[in-house]
Protein backbone atom coordinates (compact mmCIF):
# COMPACT_ATOMS: atom_id res chain seq x y z
CA UNK A 1 0.00 0.00 0.00
CA UNK A 2 1.34 3.41 -0.94
CA UNK A 3 0.61 6.12 1.64
CA UNK A 4 1.93 9.56 2.48
CA UNK A 5 1.79 8.66 6.18
CA UNK A 6 4.86 6.54 6.87
CA UNK A 7 5.18 6.95 10.69
CA UNK A 8 3.12 5.91 13.72
CA UNK A 9 3.38 7.27 17.24
CA UNK A 10 3.11 4.95 20.27
CA UNK A 11 2.76 7.15 23.42
CA UNK A 12 3.37 4.38 25.96
CA UNK A 13 5.26 1.09 25.97
CA UNK A 14 7.42 -0.83 28.40
CA UNK A 15 10.79 0.74 29.09
CA UNK A 16 12.50 -2.57 28.19
CA UNK A 17 10.92 -2.87 24.73
CA UNK A 18 13.58 -2.89 21.99
CA UNK A 19 13.51 -2.09 18.29
CA UNK A 20 13.66 -5.80 17.34
CA UNK A 21 10.45 -6.56 19.28
CA UNK A 22 8.67 -3.69 17.54
CA UNK A 23 9.77 -4.84 14.07
CA UNK A 24 8.62 -8.36 14.87
CA UNK A 25 5.23 -7.19 16.19
CA UNK A 26 4.30 -5.10 13.12
CA UNK A 27 5.48 -7.84 10.77
CA UNK A 28 3.55 -10.50 12.72
CA UNK A 29 0.30 -8.47 12.62
CA UNK A 30 0.89 -7.80 8.89
CA UNK A 31 0.80 -4.01 9.29
CA UNK A 32 4.03 -2.94 7.59
CA UNK A 33 7.79 -3.17 7.26
CA UNK A 34 9.56 -1.05 9.91
CA UNK A 35 12.56 0.96 8.68
CA UNK A 36 13.61 2.42 12.06
CA UNK A 37 12.33 3.20 15.56
CA UNK A 38 12.99 6.46 17.53
CA UNK A 39 12.57 6.00 21.29
CA UNK A 40 11.96 9.11 23.42
CA UNK A 41 11.29 9.65 27.14
CA UNK A 42 7.82 10.68 28.28
CA UNK A 43 7.19 14.45 27.75
CA UNK A 44 10.49 14.89 25.90
CA UNK A 45 11.49 18.53 25.26
CA UNK A 46 13.60 19.61 22.25
CA UNK A 47 17.32 19.18 22.80
CA UNK A 48 19.83 16.49 23.78
CA UNK A 49 18.75 16.18 27.39
CA UNK A 50 16.54 13.17 28.06
CA UNK A 51 15.93 13.47 31.84
CA UNK A 52 14.96 9.82 32.31
CA UNK A 53 14.06 9.12 35.92
CA UNK A 54 15.32 5.92 37.54
CA UNK A 55 11.83 4.73 38.41
CA UNK A 56 10.46 5.33 34.90
CA UNK A 57 8.62 2.21 33.63
CA UNK A 58 7.43 3.45 30.24
CA UNK A 59 8.64 5.32 27.20
CA UNK A 60 7.34 6.54 23.83
CA UNK A 61 8.32 5.61 20.30
CA UNK A 62 8.06 6.87 16.73
CA UNK A 63 7.87 3.90 14.38
CA UNK A 64 8.85 4.64 10.78
CA UNK A 65 7.85 2.27 7.94
CA UNK A 66 9.18 1.51 4.51
CA UNK A 67 5.65 0.51 3.43
CA UNK A 68 2.30 -0.74 4.79
CA UNK A 69 0.57 -3.99 3.81
CA UNK A 70 -2.76 -3.77 2.03
CA UNK A 71 -4.32 -5.95 4.70
CA UNK A 72 -3.70 -3.09 7.20
CA UNK A 73 -5.76 -0.48 5.26
CA UNK A 74 -8.44 -0.36 7.97
CA UNK A 75 -5.90 0.34 10.68
CA UNK A 76 -3.94 2.89 8.67
CA UNK A 77 -7.07 4.80 7.53
CA UNK A 78 -8.30 5.13 11.12
CA UNK A 79 -4.92 6.47 12.19
CA UNK A 80 -4.75 8.88 9.21
CA UNK A 81 -8.22 10.25 10.15
CA UNK A 82 -6.99 11.16 13.63
CA UNK A 83 -8.43 8.15 15.44
CA UNK A 84 -6.51 5.74 17.62
CA UNK A 85 -6.10 1.98 17.22
CA UNK A 86 -5.40 -0.40 20.08
CA UNK A 87 -2.97 -3.13 19.05
CA UNK A 88 -3.28 -6.18 21.34
CA UNK A 89 0.12 -7.80 21.65
CA UNK A 90 -1.24 -11.27 22.59
CA UNK A 91 -4.33 -11.78 20.50
CA UNK A 92 -7.47 -10.46 22.09
CA UNK A 93 -6.28 -10.50 25.69
CA UNK A 94 -5.61 -6.93 26.95
CA UNK A 95 -4.12 -8.20 30.19
CA UNK A 96 -0.99 -9.25 28.35
CA UNK A 97 -0.40 -5.70 27.12
CA UNK A 98 -1.31 -3.46 24.17
CA UNK A 99 -0.05 -0.46 22.22
CA UNK A 100 -2.10 2.58 21.27
CA UNK A 101 -1.27 3.56 17.71
CA UNK A 102 -1.61 7.28 16.80
CA UNK A 103 -0.74 9.49 13.86
CA UNK A 104 2.79 10.89 14.19
CA UNK A 105 2.47 14.68 13.90
CA UNK A 106 6.12 15.69 14.27
CA UNK A 107 8.44 12.74 13.65
CA UNK A 108 12.17 13.07 13.12
CA UNK A 109 12.88 13.24 9.40
CA UNK A 110 15.16 10.87 7.56
CA UNK A 111 18.68 12.09 6.91
CA UNK A 112 21.50 11.21 4.52
CA UNK A 113 24.12 11.97 7.18
CA UNK A 114 25.94 9.21 8.91
CA UNK A 115 26.95 9.25 12.53
CA UNK A 116 30.25 11.01 11.78
CA UNK A 117 28.50 13.84 9.96
CA UNK A 118 26.03 14.25 12.82
CA UNK A 119 28.90 14.44 15.31
CA UNK A 120 30.67 17.05 13.19
CA UNK A 121 27.53 19.18 13.07
CA UNK A 122 27.21 18.81 16.82
CA UNK A 123 30.75 20.10 17.26
CA UNK A 124 29.89 23.11 15.09
CA UNK A 125 26.88 23.77 17.27
CA UNK A 126 29.08 23.47 20.35
CA UNK A 127 31.37 26.22 19.03
CA UNK A 128 28.35 28.45 18.37
CA UNK A 129 27.01 27.73 21.84
CA UNK A 130 30.41 28.55 23.37
CA UNK A 131 30.56 31.94 21.58
CA UNK A 132 27.02 32.70 22.60
CA UNK A 133 27.84 31.73 26.17
CA UNK A 134 30.65 34.31 26.26
CA UNK A 135 28.31 36.92 24.82
CA UNK A 136 25.69 36.05 27.41
CA UNK A 137 28.25 36.37 30.22
CA UNK A 138 29.33 39.83 28.95
CA UNK A 139 25.72 40.92 28.63
CA UNK A 140 25.01 39.58 32.12
CA UNK A 141 27.81 41.74 33.55
CA UNK A 142 26.47 44.77 31.66
CA UNK A 143 22.96 44.06 32.94
CA UNK A 144 24.28 43.84 36.51
CA UNK A 145 26.10 47.15 36.08
CA UNK A 146 23.03 48.85 34.61
CA UNK A 147 20.88 47.38 37.37
CA UNK A 148 23.23 48.78 40.00
CA UNK A 149 23.22 52.20 38.31
CA UNK A 150 19.44 52.12 38.04
CA UNK A 151 19.07 51.28 41.71
CA UNK A 152 21.37 54.16 42.70
CA UNK A 153 19.46 56.57 40.44
CA UNK A 154 16.20 55.32 41.93
CA UNK A 155 17.52 55.94 45.45
CA UNK A 156 18.55 59.49 44.47
CA UNK A 157 15.17 60.22 42.88
CA UNK A 158 13.47 58.78 45.96
CA UNK A 159 15.38 61.25 48.13
CA UNK A 160 14.49 64.10 45.76
CA UNK A 161 10.80 63.21 45.94
CA UNK A 162 11.02 63.36 49.71
CA UNK A 163 12.30 66.93 49.46
CA UNK A 164 9.99 68.13 46.67
CA UNK A 165 6.69 67.19 48.27
CA UNK A 166 5.29 68.06 51.66
CA UNK A 167 5.28 64.78 53.56
CA UNK A 168 2.48 66.01 55.79
CA UNK A 169 -0.05 67.35 53.29
CA UNK A 170 1.07 65.70 50.02
CA UNK A 171 1.61 62.12 51.12
CA UNK A 172 -0.73 60.78 48.41
CA UNK A 173 1.12 62.52 45.56
CA UNK A 174 4.45 61.48 47.11
CA UNK A 175 3.33 57.85 47.33
CA UNK A 176 2.22 57.92 43.69
CA UNK A 177 5.63 59.07 42.44
CA UNK A 178 7.46 56.64 44.73
CA UNK A 179 5.24 53.85 43.38
CA UNK A 180 6.30 54.77 39.83
CA UNK A 181 9.87 53.99 40.93
CA UNK A 182 8.76 50.46 41.79
CA UNK A 183 9.06 50.97 45.54
CA UNK A 184 6.16 49.46 47.43
CA UNK A 185 4.87 51.28 50.51
CA UNK A 186 2.57 49.91 53.15
CA UNK A 187 -1.00 51.14 53.13
CA UNK A 188 -0.61 52.71 56.57
CA UNK A 189 1.73 55.41 55.24
CA UNK A 190 -0.57 56.50 52.41
CA UNK A 191 -2.19 59.43 54.21
CA UNK A 192 -3.01 62.82 52.70
CA UNK A 193 -4.10 66.19 54.07
CA UNK A 194 -5.39 69.49 52.78
CA UNK A 195 -3.02 71.29 50.40
CA UNK A 196 -3.70 74.06 47.89
CA UNK A 197 -1.04 72.93 45.41
CA UNK A 198 -2.63 69.49 44.84
CA UNK A 199 -0.06 67.41 42.91
CA UNK A 200 2.38 70.30 42.36
CA UNK A 201 5.61 69.91 44.32
CA UNK A 202 5.85 71.86 47.56
CA UNK A 203 7.58 71.59 50.92
CA UNK A 204 6.91 72.44 54.52
CA UNK A 205 9.09 75.49 54.06
CA UNK A 206 7.06 76.44 50.96
CA UNK A 207 3.82 76.05 52.90
CA UNK A 208 5.17 78.26 55.69
CA UNK A 209 6.13 80.92 53.14
CA UNK A 210 2.70 80.68 51.54
CA UNK A 211 1.13 81.13 54.95
CA UNK A 212 3.24 84.24 55.54
CA UNK A 213 2.31 85.61 52.10
CA UNK A 214 -1.36 84.99 52.86
CA UNK A 215 -0.99 86.95 56.09
CA UNK A 216 0.80 89.78 54.25
CA UNK A 217 -1.95 89.75 51.62
CA UNK A 218 -4.61 90.04 54.32
CA UNK A 219 -2.77 92.95 55.97
CA UNK A 220 -2.39 94.78 52.63
CA UNK A 221 -6.10 94.36 51.97
CA UNK A 222 -6.87 95.87 55.36
CA UNK A 223 -4.48 98.75 54.67
CA UNK A 224 -6.10 99.39 51.27
CA UNK A 225 -9.49 99.41 52.93
CA UNK A 226 -8.20 101.97 55.42
CA UNK A 227 -6.32 104.47 53.24
CA UNK A 228 -9.10 104.95 50.66
CA UNK A 229 -12.59 106.26 51.19
CA UNK A 230 -14.79 103.25 50.58
CA UNK A 231 -17.74 105.47 49.71
CA UNK A 232 -16.16 107.76 47.10
CA UNK A 233 -13.12 105.68 45.96
CA UNK A 234 -14.62 102.20 45.46
CA UNK A 235 -13.15 101.93 41.97
CA UNK A 236 -9.49 102.29 42.93
CA UNK A 237 -10.06 99.93 45.88
CA UNK A 238 -11.45 97.26 43.52
CA UNK A 239 -8.50 97.81 41.17
CA UNK A 240 -5.97 97.14 43.93
CA UNK A 241 -7.92 94.07 45.09
CA UNK A 242 -7.88 92.66 41.52
CA UNK A 243 -4.12 93.14 41.34
CA UNK A 244 -3.70 91.22 44.62
CA UNK A 245 -5.92 88.44 43.22
CA UNK A 246 -3.78 88.19 40.07
CA UNK A 247 -6.61 89.10 37.73
CA UNK A 248 -5.73 89.09 34.03
CA UNK A 249 -7.07 92.20 32.33
CA UNK A 250 -8.30 92.63 28.77
CA UNK A 251 -7.07 95.76 26.98
CA UNK A 252 -8.67 97.99 24.35
CA UNK A 253 -6.95 99.31 21.21
CA UNK A 254 -5.50 102.20 23.24
CA UNK A 255 -3.80 99.83 25.66
CA UNK A 256 -6.20 100.65 28.50
CA UNK A 257 -7.55 97.81 30.65
CA UNK A 258 -11.22 97.02 30.08
CA UNK A 259 -12.73 96.92 33.56
CA UNK A 260 -16.16 97.55 35.01
CA UNK A 261 -15.26 99.36 38.21
CA UNK A 262 -17.52 101.63 40.29
CA UNK A 263 -16.98 105.29 39.38
CA UNK A 264 -14.80 107.24 41.80
CA UNK A 265 -16.41 110.54 42.81
CA UNK A 266 -13.64 111.81 45.05
CA UNK A 267 -11.85 114.99 43.98
CA UNK A 268 -8.44 113.43 44.69
CA UNK A 269 -9.06 110.63 42.16
CA UNK A 270 -6.50 107.88 42.89
CA UNK A 271 -4.73 109.58 45.79
CA UNK A 272 -5.25 107.77 49.09
CA UNK A 273 -7.78 109.35 51.42
CA UNK A 274 -10.31 108.32 54.07
CA UNK A 275 -13.63 109.44 55.43
CA UNK A 276 -11.73 110.93 58.33
CA UNK A 277 -9.53 112.82 55.86
CA UNK A 278 -12.63 114.05 54.05
CA UNK A 279 -14.13 115.25 57.32
CA UNK A 280 -10.91 117.11 58.17
CA UNK A 281 -10.87 118.69 54.71
CA UNK A 282 -14.43 119.86 55.25
CA UNK A 283 -13.47 121.40 58.61
CA UNK A 284 -10.47 123.15 57.00
CA UNK A 285 -12.70 124.43 54.22
CA UNK A 286 -15.10 125.93 56.74
CA UNK A 287 -12.20 127.62 58.54
CA UNK A 288 -10.86 128.98 55.24
CA UNK A 289 -14.29 130.30 54.29
CA UNK A 290 -14.52 132.04 57.66
CA UNK A 291 -11.05 133.62 57.39
CA UNK A 292 -11.13 134.62 53.73
CA UNK A 293 -12.77 138.07 54.24
CA UNK A 294 -10.17 139.05 56.82
CA UNK A 295 -7.32 137.64 54.76
CA UNK A 296 -8.55 139.57 51.74
CA UNK A 297 -8.29 142.85 53.66
CA UNK A 298 -4.92 141.91 55.12
CA UNK A 299 -3.27 141.05 51.83
CA UNK A 300 0.47 141.12 52.37
CA UNK A 301 2.75 142.42 49.66
CA UNK A 302 5.80 140.22 50.08
CA UNK A 303 7.97 142.05 47.50
CA UNK A 304 8.19 145.64 46.23
CA UNK A 305 6.63 146.20 42.82
CA UNK A 306 8.83 147.77 40.13
CA UNK A 307 7.34 150.85 38.39
CA UNK A 308 8.94 150.95 34.95
CA UNK A 309 7.54 154.39 34.15
CA UNK A 310 9.23 156.08 37.14
CA UNK A 311 12.07 153.54 37.33
CA UNK A 312 11.52 153.05 41.06
CA UNK A 313 10.54 150.22 43.38
CA UNK A 314 7.30 150.86 45.18
CA UNK A 315 5.29 149.40 48.03
CA UNK A 316 1.71 149.26 46.81
CA UNK A 317 -1.63 148.63 48.50
CA UNK A 318 -4.68 149.87 46.67
CA UNK A 319 -4.16 153.59 45.91
CA UNK A 320 -1.32 153.92 48.45
CA UNK A 321 2.19 153.81 46.90
CA UNK A 322 5.48 154.44 48.65
CA UNK A 323 8.73 154.89 46.68
CA UNK A 324 11.64 153.06 48.20
CA UNK A 325 14.07 155.39 46.42
CA UNK A 326 12.39 158.39 48.00
CA UNK A 327 12.74 156.75 51.39
CA UNK A 328 16.47 156.21 50.81
CA UNK A 329 16.93 159.84 49.75
CA UNK A 330 15.04 160.94 52.83
CA UNK A 331 17.39 158.91 55.05
CA UNK A 332 20.51 160.25 53.25
CA UNK A 333 19.43 163.78 54.06
CA UNK A 334 20.01 163.05 57.73
CA UNK A 335 16.56 161.89 58.75
CA UNK A 336 16.94 158.93 61.05
CA UNK A 337 13.59 157.23 60.54
CA UNK A 338 12.45 153.63 60.02
CA UNK A 339 10.61 152.49 56.94
CA UNK A 340 7.40 151.90 58.91
CA UNK A 341 7.58 155.41 60.35
CA UNK A 342 8.22 156.80 56.87
CA UNK A 343 5.22 154.87 55.51
CA UNK A 344 3.05 156.15 58.39
CA UNK A 345 4.12 159.72 57.61
CA UNK A 346 3.68 159.47 53.84
CA UNK A 347 0.20 157.91 53.87
CA UNK A 348 -0.89 160.46 56.45
CA UNK A 349 -2.32 157.87 58.79
CA UNK A 350 -4.67 159.70 61.21
CA UNK A 351 -7.40 158.83 63.65
CA UNK A 352 -10.07 158.58 60.93
CA UNK A 353 -8.17 155.95 58.99
CA UNK A 354 -7.26 154.15 62.14
CA UNK A 355 -10.87 153.26 62.71
CA UNK A 356 -10.94 151.34 59.41
CA UNK A 357 -8.70 148.62 60.88
CA UNK A 358 -9.42 146.06 63.54
CA UNK A 359 -6.23 146.65 65.50
CA UNK A 360 -3.34 149.12 65.68
CA UNK A 361 -1.42 150.79 62.83
CA UNK A 362 0.48 147.64 62.06
CA UNK A 363 -2.65 146.14 60.44
CA UNK A 364 -2.22 148.41 57.43
CA UNK A 365 -0.94 146.33 54.49
CA UNK A 366 1.98 148.66 53.80
CA UNK A 367 3.07 148.62 57.41
CA UNK A 368 2.88 144.84 57.48
CA UNK A 369 4.99 144.75 54.33
CA UNK A 370 7.79 146.72 55.94
CA UNK A 371 8.78 143.71 58.04
CA UNK A 372 9.35 141.71 54.81
CA UNK A 373 11.58 144.35 53.05
CA UNK A 374 15.36 144.38 53.49
CA UNK A 375 16.93 147.80 52.86
CA UNK A 376 20.49 148.75 52.09
CA UNK A 377 21.30 152.14 53.50
CA UNK A 378 22.32 154.57 50.81
CA UNK A 379 21.09 152.48 47.90
CA UNK A 380 17.97 151.58 45.96
CA UNK A 381 16.19 148.29 46.24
Amino acid sequence: MNSTMMSIYIPRMCINTCEHEIRHAFRSFVIGAVSRVDFIPIDKKPGFVENIAEDTAVKSAFVHFDFFYESADYIINRIKNGESYRLLLNGRDETNGYWILLKATNPAQNTMMNIHQVVDNCRHLERIVEAQQKLIEAQQKQIEKLTDTTMRVRDEVYQLFGGLFNQTTQREALNYHIGMLGIELDEGSKVTGEVKCDIWPTTRQGDKLEERLDNIDAVIRQIIGGIYCQRTQAGIIQNHMDILDGREFEFNNRGEPIVDYPKDTHKHKYWPTTRQGDNLEERLQRIENMLMPKLARMAVIEEPEYNAENNVAELCSGNDKISIRAYNEYVKNGNNISLSEYVRKMIGLNDTKQEEYDSDDEDHPLLATCANVTLTRGGDI
